[in-house]
């Protein structure tokens, strides 16, 4: 008994194979754009939310950026030629010191002013509106 599986229904059973397929298989522009069109989709089941059309061409547009920024990279030559950068800019972040509390924070006094509680709980917004 054979199957007729596409290799879009077998990339669609692994995000990270598929990511990685899209970045091997940048020479082949059609085959990237569905592709992303499938990672789309996969990302709509994974979250559990619908894109609208106009955010589907904003991430595939997005997924296109990420894809010619693995091209340019690809193509530096001598690359073992350059340290790796801990970091573009040379700055560091001043750390404080702890202040050690007389108290445990069971009543959240400190969300009070700033948050709305709900039975003991924070109550956040709404993220998404249908």
């Amino acid at each position: 008994m054979s199957t007729n599986l596409s290799i879009l229904d077998i990339l669609r059973t692994d995000l990270d194979f598929c990511i990685r397929l899209i970045f091997y298989v940048t020479n082949n522009c059609v085959l990237v754009l569905i592709l992303s069109e499938d990672l789309i989709g996969y990302l709509e089941r994974l979250v559990l939310i619908k894109f609208s059309d106009i955010e589907r061409k904003r991430i595939s547009v997005e997924v296109d950026k990420i894809v010619s920024l693995f091209n340019e990279l690809k193509n530096i030559e001598n690359l073992d030629r350059y340290e790796p950068l801990f970091h573009v800019h040379e700055i560091s972040s001043p750390l404080r010191e702890d202040e050690a509390l007389d108290k445990v924070d069971e009543e959240h006094d400190m969300l009070r002013g700033n948050a709305l509680l709900v039975h003991g709980y924070v109550k956040a917004p709404k993220t998404m509106v249908e």
